[in-house]
């Protein structure tokens, strides 16, 4: 008969996640109860796959069922490769498939991983911070991989007349964009004025229409842009998150397309929409702008929130 030899080996492990925060690779596993296994031990090296249990940073992992261990110390944005040894009675045992990783550091998180409604603050070059609350991402018609971020609160008055209100808000949210010591990471967004002024305009940072904050004044109102889910839902809530203090324009603004008379869709302190319609060109007109602009997903933030909630860009 022919010499064999049979092994009996430990459980491998299961449900292998490896995450990361700053200069730390958090991996967890699942085990089963078994007689055989000893211990278990997360390996890391930069640059590939480690291939032996002293083959990189070694740290016993700890637990029952599940199992955690911290790899730190690492360097950020360096790509390690982290592996999972079972330790048990013949030795080491382990996988390329379920025991086996790639992660990499940061030294915060991405602008893409944030939720709905956090609230994340963009420097000025000159002073102070500009605060927009995260509304949308990959919104339709936006960039992809884009996060888009409204103001909290209005920005700034605009004086001007009907006739120059589209040329004077152009060149008020171009300053406004120069101002933000992230205007390199601004994603250029191309959308319309509204659906009278057929040109598209390419934008670094813009204002919501009625249509994307659900502010219609009427069955009747022209379509500019798509609804952002932020919004939907109960018109009560939707009116509520429309809120600045102040009244604030849309991006619906333009003639009419019979009468030659100028019209501008603005938002009431308490979130109302209100159509100024009907004017001539050389009325005056006053009211504030909230600017929105997208930014993209990979964008880094602190992973530490401030005393308010609100995050800071790295």
């Amino acid at each position: 008969m022919a010499n064999y030899n049979v092994l009996t080996l430990s459980e491998p492990v299961t449900d292998f996640v490896a995450t990361t925060s700053p200069e730390t690779i958090n991996v967890q596993c699942s085990l089963t109860e078994d007689a055989q296994r000893k211990r278990v031990w997360a390996v890391c090296k930069a640059g590939g796959v480690p291939a032996h249990p002293y083959d990189g940073v070694r740290v016993l992992m700890t637990g029952d069922s599940l199992v955690t261990a911290m790899i730190s110390g690492l360097v950020n944005d360096t790509e390690y490769g982290v592996r999972l040894f079972v330790e048990g009675k013949f030795g080491y045992q382990t996988a390329l498939e379920g025991a086996t990783a790639a992660a990499t550091p940061r030294a915060g998180q991405y602008l893409g991983d944030m939720p709905t409604e956090t609230v994340i603050n963009l420097p000025y070059t000159d002073a102070g911070y500009f605060q927009g609350v995260l509304i949308t991402m990959d919104h339709a018609g936006f960039p992809a991989d884009s996060v888009t971020l409204w103001g909290t609160a209005v920005y700034e008055k605009i004086s001007t007349t009907y006739s120059n209100l589209v040329d004077t808000l152009n060149t008020a949210l171009d300053a406004f964009s120069d101002r933000l010591a992230c205007a390199d990471k601004i994603m250029p967004t191309t959308s319309r004025w509204s659906s009278y002024v057929t040109a598209d305009r390419t934008f670094r940072a813009f204002l919501l229409s009625s249509t994307e904050i659900a502010a219609n004044w009427s069955s009747s109102d022209p379509v500019n842009g798509t609804l952002i889910d932020y919004f939907s839902g109960d018109a009560s809530a939707a009116k509520a998150k429309r809120v600045r203090g102040q009244t604030y324009y849309t991006r619906n603004l333009g003639p009419t397309s019979t009468s030659g008379k100028y019209y501008s869709c603005v938002v009431t302190s308490d979130g109302g929409a209100v159509l100024n319609g009907g004017q001539s060109g050389s009325t005056s007109t006053s009211n504030w702008i909230v600017p929105a602009l997208n930014l993209p997903k990979s964008t880094l933030v602190k992973t530490e929130p401030n005393a308010d909630g609100s995050y800071d860009l790295l």
